[in-house]
């Protein structure tokens, strides 16, 4: 059973969240058709008697009460965590990324290094009629 829930502002919306007796602290995502989808945030050692959220510029803290007399704190990641990231929207993601960007710069590099090494490196003599090639076998 759910032991504790608060309402608090993480990344400009509100969010429920809830502590309970399965030990585990879960974030309610509200749903425009009124339904909501659960998070699963964090697990404790122990059953959970209270929880408080404490949110400041970025950084959003968790602190919950156990069943075992210790306090614990976690922190949430300063990015809104989104339930509806899609395969579409992951690849958009990584396809934006600065590492693929860096390969395609590299990839157009050494596509670029070979046609000037080819149109200027090989001597007439050792091409053909058509401009190819023709170095002696």
């Amino acid at each position: 059973p759910i032991t504790h829930m608060v309402l608090a502002e993480v990344h400009k919306r509100t969010q429920l969240f809830t502590a309970s007796q399965d030990n585990t602290i879960k974030m309610w995502e509200q749903e425009c058709a009124g339904a909501a989808k659960r998070c699963p945030l964090v697990g404790a050692p122990t059953p959970l008697n209270g929880m408080s959220v404490f949110s400041m510029l970025n950084a959003t803290r968790i602190f919950a009460g156990c069943d075992d007399g210790v306090m614990y704190m976690w922190s949430l990641p300063p990015n809104p965590i989104d339930l509806k990231l899609n395969f579409r929207a992951k690849l958009a993601n990584f396809l934006a990324s600065v590492p693929v960007a860096l390969f395609v710069m590299a990839a157009i590099l050494v596509d670029v290094c070979a046609a000037i090494f080819f149109e200027f490196g090989i001597p007439d003599a050792d091409k053909d009629c058509f401009g190819r090639d023709s170095a002696p076998a």
